[in-house]
C-alpha cells in the first residue's frame, strides 16, 4: 500500500469515528430540530390563511414547505430522544410514527394522524409537486390549525426529550 492510499485509509477512519460520534449526540438533533421548528414558524407566519376557521382548506404552497419543515423537526427531535433511549444513533427512517415508537414516545390517536401527515409532507408532498408515483397520490389536506397542532407536539415531546437526558442538552453546538 502506498503512502498515499495508507493517508486516505486513516483519513476516511477519523472521518467514520467522527460520524458516529456526532450522530449518536442527542444534543445536536436537538438543535437542529430547534432551528426547523423555528424556520417552519416564521415560513407559516408568512402568508397566513385567507379563512381562519379551523378545517380543511387548500393550504398556500408555503405552508406546504412549514410543514415539511416542521416534520423534519419533529424527526430530528425524535431522533435526539432516540440517542437519549437507546445511546446509539438513529437509523435513517422519515416514517415519523414508527420513529416515535422506536424512540419511547406515545402518541395519542390525534398526534399520531398529525404525525402521519408530517411524514407524508416530509417525503414528498413539502418537496415535490407530484407524488413520486401515482399509488402515493393521496389527498393532502391542510387546516389553519395545523401549525398549533405542530406546535403543541413539538413542545410536549422537547419537554419529554430533554428531561430524559442529565444534563437537559448531551454534547450542545456551539
Amino acid at each position: 500500500m502506498s503512502r498515499e492510499q495508507g493517508g486516505r485509509k486513516a483519513l476516511r477512519k477519523l472521518l467514520d469515528e467522527r460520524f458516529e460520534q456526532l450522530a449518536s449526540t442527542s444534543g445536536d438533533w436537538f438543535d437542529l430540530a430547534d432551528d426547523l421548528h423555528e424556520a417552519a414558524r416564521i415560513l407559516w407566519q408568512t402568508r397566513p390563511f385567507a379563512d381562519p376557521t379551523p378545517g380543511p382548506v387548500v393550504a398556500p404552497f408555503r405552508h406546504l414547505i412549514a410543514l415539511m419543515l416542521a416534520g423534519l423537526a419533529l424527526e430530528n427531535l425524535l431522533k435526539g430522544r432516540y440517542v437519549v433511549v437507546h445511546g446509539n444513533r438513529p437509523y435513517k427512517t422519515h416514517d415519523l410514527v414508527d420513529l416515535a415508537a422506536k424512540a419511547g414516545v406515545a402518541l395519542d390517536p390525534s398526534e399520531t394522524r398529525l404525525v402521519r401527515r408530517l411524514t407524508q409532507f416530509v417525503t414528498w408532498s413539502g418537496r415535490y409537486p407530484v407524488p413520486p408515483s401515482p399509488e402515493k397520490n393521496d389527498v393532502i389536506v391542510s387546516s389553519s390549525s395545523d401549525w398549533s397542532d405542530c406546535d403543541l407536539l413539538y413542545q410536549r415531546l422537547k419537554q419529554l426529550s430533554t428531561s430524559s437526558t442529565e444534563s437537559g442538552r448531551q454534547g450542545k453546538r456551539t
